[in-house]
């Protein structure tokens, strides 16, 4: 028997999970179906937690000039992000919809990759609708609404990044073992928090398509090489 093949291959967050890390950081397996799009409800928010926002917010908005991509930009200026009020996932997912397509689903936190790249597929971005609390400020073991909202929506209002998003999930799910692992690890480090697209990527990324070469990509004033060309055929395009 091949024990490295019969060996089960842990995810970030599963990893993290089994090492008794927060317990927000445990992937949740979704039961059933969870609000979508117009199905969303807006919670009864205290007004600590828009303070919340607001602090956020502004702290965040101050740090975008000269960081983050021009889609990125124009990403947050067409959700029509407020400092005074949590933003309605509802409203969001409405403005993904006549953007890009695509739509908002309300869960209840981490889910486990197989429902998040599941999601993906079908071109529905799964966001909490809960905010950090006072003492997180800087920094939250695992996401919440403002994570959700600014680190992943702006680009999904950008036709391209949105269609590379949904072939993202959809390789992610045909991928198996070691490069599911890969793909799954890739996004949960932060591969989409303010993305510098580059103008090499934007051409390959023209009409959603992704061809057989090397794409360039700046994360946080990094630059990483992506070799695509394992998960293509998973693909089937």
């Amino acid at each position: 028997m091949n024990q490295n093949k019969d060996k089960k291959i842990l995810t970030a967050y599963e990893k993290a999970a089994k090492e008794g890390i927060d317990p927000r950081c445990i992937p949740q397996k979704l039961d059933g179906p969870v609000p979508e799009h117009d199905e969303i409800k807006y919670p009864d928010y205290p007004q600590s937690d828009h303070e919340t926002w607001k602090i956020l917010y502004n702290r965040q908005m101050a740090s975008l000039p000269n960081r983050v991509c021009e889609e990125y930009i124009n990403g947050v200026s067409k959700l029509n992000f407020s400092p005074n009020k949590i933003p309605s996932l509802k409203k969001l997912s409405n403005v993904f919809y006549s953007t890009t397509g695509w739509k908002v689903a309300r869960v209840p936190g981490l889910i486990h990759e197989q429902d998040f790249f599941g999601m993906l597929r079908r071109k529905v971005f799964p966001s909490t609708d809960y905010i950090r609390g006072n003492n997180e400020l800087d920094y939250t073991p695992a996401p919440d609404l403002f994570h959700d909202m600014f680190g992943h929506m702006p680009l999904l209002t950008d036709a391209n990044f949105a269609s590379f998003y949904q072939m993202f999930g959809e390789a992610a799910l045909n991928a198996k073992g070691e490069t599911r692992k890969e793909l799954e690890t890739m996004h949960s480090s932060q591969f989409f928090l303010l993305l510098i697209l580059s103008n090499s990527l934007k051409t390959d990324l023209k009409h959603g398509r992704i061809r057989r070469d090397y794409f360039r990509i700046s994360i946080l004033q990094k630059t990483l090489h992506v070799n695509l060309r394992l998960y293509i055929e998973l693909l089937a395009i």
